[in-house]
């Protein structure tokens, strides 16, 4: 049973991508998919995909996109750092999670790409050792100028015993993102968008250009042009933090 975990879960949906640290053996791999199951009890998500095999899973071949639009999934990456440790490959994924209705957990040992680190989750204490079954886990989200510090806890971990594979060595998850590519395109075509939305960053921020390819009807509601303009903003928003975000990356890069 998760304790004070509404936060947590409501972090997850808003921000798409909740990255879970720590060491080795230390309930990431757990606590994503007790993340991943009450995200689909909870919020509406339909399906669990992972690169670790698990009883949960269901098989993309299998996935059918609600509305023809949303895939209403949940990914579990294990060690998903390892193979999206740069903007590049972060922003691969990152670029398809809102408007397909998924989020990303990523349980890694090795910290993934800082884009995908905006909401990271750690084990703090193990009260196994006093007869306790509870795990207490620390939330930091940090956002812009949004900075957040919370704490959820797990009573009776092991009831997540035998749900997935904890001897299985995870894939770098190649698969499931040729199938996310494809969903998008199969939504892209339900909207009637002649190309699947773009973004284009020039090499100078300050000269910075954003275009994007809209729906091909020529008559838009009023409703719909307001939801389109809201798209755009937040779209704008998300890609000025990631922009700050790899600036960020880069000085890191150089103190080293």
């Amino acid at each position: 049973m998760l304790i004070h975990a509404a936060n947590v879960l409501n972090y997850a949906r808003n921000y798409r991508v909740c990255y879970l640290g720590g060491r080795y053996g230390g309930g990431k791999t757990s606590f994503a998919f007790r993340l991943a199951y009450d995200l689909c009890q909870y919020y509406g998500f339909r399906y669990i995909l992972s690169n670790v095999r698990s009883v949960w899973n269901t098989e993309p071949r299998h996935v059918t996109l609600r509305d023809g639009v949303y895939i209403d999934a949940v990914f579990v990456l294990d060690e998903g750092g390892m193979y999206l440790d740069n903007a590049a490959q972060a922003k691969s994924w990152l670029a398809y999670l809102r408007k397909l209705n998924a989020v990303l957990i990523l349980p890694s040992t090795f910290p993934p790409a800082l884009l995908m680190r905006r909401l990271t989750v750690q084990r703090t204490h193990n009260f196994n050792a006093w007869g306790l079954p509870l795990w207490v886990y620390g939330i930091r989200l940090d956002s812009g100028i949004i900075k957040q510090t919370d704490w959820c806890a797990w009573y009776y971990p092991s009831e997540i015993y035998g749900i997935y594979d904890t001897v299985g060595m995870p894939s770098q998850a190649n698969d499931l993102l040729d199938y996310l590519q494809d969903w998008t395109r199969s939504a892209a075509s339900t909207l009637n968008y002649t190309t699947s939305s773009r973004l284009v960053l020039p090499s100078s921020v300050d000269n910075m250009q954003i275009h994007y390819d809209y729906p091909a009807e020529a008559e838009v509601s009023e409703s719909a042009a307001f939801d389109a303009l809201n798209d755009t903003m937040s779209e704008t928003q998300y890609i000025l933090e990631d922009v700050r975000a790899e600036l960020i990356e880069a000085a890191h890069e150089a103190r080293k």
